[in-house]
């Protein structure tokens, strides 16, 4: 499906030459395109048979006309605040998008991000924008995680979002996936780019996340607790959103999540119920145990539902997430941490019993074996033992800070070797990991985990983790990395040593 956007076209208001008409009151549509001065012949103007173009008449509406997909024509001209720094392009140019095209290709900027401007007296019709955005979305968004394909081929995480069914998206949706393209071209851009372009595209995300906010408000306030499937995951899409572009309030949108799941009957029932849920509440369930990880132990999202690591284990295996490849048996390890943090925090586990649970899972995390679980999967065997090794020391390393934060693990001789000895491990395998495509794209909880270690590390080892952030930002399209950076950084400035004081609000490091 074609961009659509503004061209020339035949007159609407079918004048003829035969016809004695008075002169319009408005130049041709084309000569106020061009800037110029329109002598209002009818049925065309002298300027635009002069210059060889269809004059588009004088309507109250600009003529619309459909052009071939990927191919965006367009007049730009430079902002009256924008740098001298950025060469102004002259004349008509036409610019094929393709899924090679750099984070930097100006067609997206200047085409769909950037609705018409007041002057111009007219609106592309919000469905049209949703179009351009989803476009953009399987092209440029999915295209950067595409290299993780040659690890899971199989992932259903990232099946591109169909165009020819925007049409009958509710207007929540629409501004939900606007808005996430949005966002993704904002963070592309701020490396190379204006202040005015990145100020002027904030100023688009907040309209349209706005307007997303605002439809999903009425459809919950006239639903009630009868909320439908579509409203469940239009709130799921809104974490998502919100997660990306690091606003305050993904964890209202949880917590309300959480309570309509309660209304269905819980999870398993919601899933019995309709199935073809299931990558959805997978997506959510893994916002809750990584979200967990981060968060202080006395503000936990809720995982008390009977059953719930069971499903947990059930669904986990079936759609790895493309940012998180932990393997199902350490993923399923860092829920029982999490678990064991929130009962040691509210008293429901005596110290001893809190103990034994604790060095229970450190050898559940020591037994496991990344070469067995590469060669469980179906390709990829070096990345997935390198994964497996990196996630193996990470989830260790969690353990160990975060309980010993609560006093559940003695500060002992024993681990402090066995927290250099990993912490060791996962900076060494950190290194390689980054300097390949394809694994660096589901490192960004083990580089949070590492940057908190590195608490009492050396500068070389904090620059491994800014490096490691950074390039996560910068190939995700979103703000996500940065903020993990700028709270490990305060927190070694602080001088603290204790997890828990690492993290003092809820946050959730999955793209």
């Amino acid at each position: 499906m074609g961009d659509l956007v503004i061209l020339s076209g035949r007159p609407t208001n079918g004048a003829s030459a035969d016809v004695d008409m008075p002169a319009p009151k408005r130049q041709c549509w084309e000569c106020a395109r061009r800037r110029l001065v329109c002598d209002y012949g009818t049925p065309s103007c002298k300027k635009c048979d002069k210059a060889g173009v269809t004059c588009p008449g004088y309507g109250d509406k600009k003529p619309l006309k459909w052009v071939g997909i990927g191919q965006v024509t367009s007049r730009p001209r430079r902002k009256k605040n924008q740098s001298s720094s950025c060469p102004e392009k002259k004349g008509v140019t036409t610019t094929p998008v393709t899924c090679e095209t750099q984070s930097s290709n100006q067609g997206w900027e200047e085409e769909w991000w950037n609705p018409p401007t007041p002057s111009e007296k007219f609106l592309v019709d919000e469905n049209v924008i949703a179009v351009r955005a989803v476009s953009y979305f399987n092209q440029q968004c999915l295209r950067d995680l595409m290299p993780v394909l040659e690890v899971v081929p199989d992932t259903p995480f990232l099946n591109p979002h169909p165009e020819d069914i925007i049409w009958v998206y509710s207007d929540t949706m629409r501004n939900i996936l606007i808005s996430l393209a949005i966002g993704h071209r904002i963070h592309s851009l701020m490396r190379n780019s204006t202040e005015y372009s990145v100020k002027d595209g904030w100023s688009r995300f907040y309209h349209f996340r706005g307007l997303a906010i605002s439809h999903l408000s009425n459809e919950i306030s006239v639903k009630g607790d009868q909320v439908t499937l579509s409203t469940f995951l239009e709130i799921w899409m809104m974490i998502c959103l919100e997660l990306r572009n690091c606003t305050s309030t993904w964890r209202y949108h949880a917590d309300g999540i959480n309570l309509l799941v309660k209304l269905r009957g819980g999870i398993r029932q919601l899933l019995d119920d309709q199935p073809i849920m299931k990558l959805i509440v997978l997506y959510y369930m893994i916002i809750i145990v990584i979200g967990n990880t981060t968060s202080p132990a006395w503000d936990q999202l809720d995982t008390s539902e009977e059953g719930f690591v069971d499903l947990l284990a059930e669904i986990y295996p079936q759609g790895f997430y493309p940012s998180l490849l932990c393997p199902t048996e350490l993923f399923l390890n860092i829920f029982r941490i999490n678990h064991l943090r929130a009962q040691a925090w509210n008293g429901v586990v005596l110290n001893g019993a809190a103990q034994s649970a604790a060095e229970e899972l450190l050898g559940r995390i020591e037994s496991f074996s990344p070469e067995e679980h590469a060669a469980s999967q179906s390709c990829a065997y070096d990345e997935w033992v390198l994964i497996g090794r990196i996630y193996q020391a990470a989830v260790a390393l969690y353990c160990i800070s975060s309980l010993q934060s609560l006093l559940i693990l003695p500060f002992s001789p024993e681990l402090r070797i066995a927290r250099i000895e990993k912490k060791a491990t996962l900076f060494t395998l950190l290194k390689k990991a980054l300097e390949s495509r394809t694994v660096q794209i589901c490192m960004l909880w083990p580089l949070i985990i590492a940057g908190a270690e590195a608490r009492d590390g050396s500068a070389d080892l904090r620059a491994i983790v800014c490096r490691g952030l950074d390039n996560h930002a910068l190939y995700q399209g979103t703000m996500l990395p940065q903020l993990g950076k700028e709270i490990l950084e305060q927190f070694w400035e602080s001088g603290s040593m204790q997890w828990d004081e690492c993290w003092s609000k809820p946050c959730v490091f999955v793209i």
